[in-house]
């Protein structure tokens, strides 16, 4: 027969459904970061080529 869950073992399950729940979130800020990053580094890369920097 199945013990139940002690209650170190509940709070953990407990965390552990918080943070996945905020996952998406932060896969969103993730991404937009990186968009971010990609539009720069691309804005760079135009100024490079204007000035001959190859």
């Amino acid at each position: 027969m199945a013990r139940p869950p002690t209650r170190a073992q509940a709070a953990s399950a407990g965390s552990h459904a918080r943070a996945a729940a905020g996952l998406p979130a932060l896969r969103f800020e993730l991404a937009d970061r990186l968009r971010g990053e990609v539009q720069n580094l691309k804005k760079e890369l135009r100024g490079m080529d204007a000035a001959g920097i190859n």
